[in-house]
């Protein structure tokens, strides 16, 4: 039985998210392989959970990434949020002091990880010209659904939705 060489990836992360008007979540990644070259980058929007934070989105960015590695590679994760750092590189360890929503997001993340053989998580500094950062946050951003004001009730957008006021039926 002949050896298999291990891939070793970079993968540098980013989550983005609206809490108001347009609420949205979206994470962004781009993975090089050995080489330094680019293996695969993009984005997938999210549905904006009642719980949904900054750390979320940047672990569903991590679990997206790590997903689309093949089996059985090393890889070190660059991400901007000191939290993942933390909480991701103490795994199996899930339990505890965390939302509720970062324990369910980590857990999985715990077993996406289990088919890996070295994973590494590693702060760099966000939107300070890493070049594949800046990079993951754009994909992310842009994967955002539009910002939405909220809507002014006037006369017009009432009747517009179909709603007519009593005092305008008795006219």
């Amino acid at each position: 039985m002949r050896g298999h060489t291990v891939m070793r990836f970079d993968v540098y992360v980013d989550g983005s998210y609206r809490k108001r008007h347009g609420r949205g979540a979206a994470a962004g990644w781009v993975i090089l392989d050995s080489g330094g070259d680019i293996y695969l980058s993009g984005s997938r929007s999210f549905n904006a959970f009642h719980f949904i934070d900054s750390v979320a989105t940047e672990l569903l960015a991590v679990n997206t990434a790590l997903q689309l590695l093949p089996v059985n590679s090393d890889a070190t994760v660059y991400t901007d949020c000191q939290t993942v750092v933390e909480r991701a590189g103490g795994l199996p360890g899930t339990e505890g002091g965390h939302k509720r929503a970062h324990g369910d997001i980590l857990r999985e993340l715990s077993v996406i990880m289990s088919a890996h053989n070295d994973i590494r998580f590693e702060y760099i500094e966000g939107h300070s010209n890493y070049p594949w950062n800046v990079a993951a946050h754009d994909l992310a951003f842009n994967k955002l659904p539009p910002f939405q004001p909220k809507a002014e009730k006037t006369c017009a957008t009432i009747v517009s939705a179909g709603c007519m006021p009593a005092l305008l039926l008795r006219l």
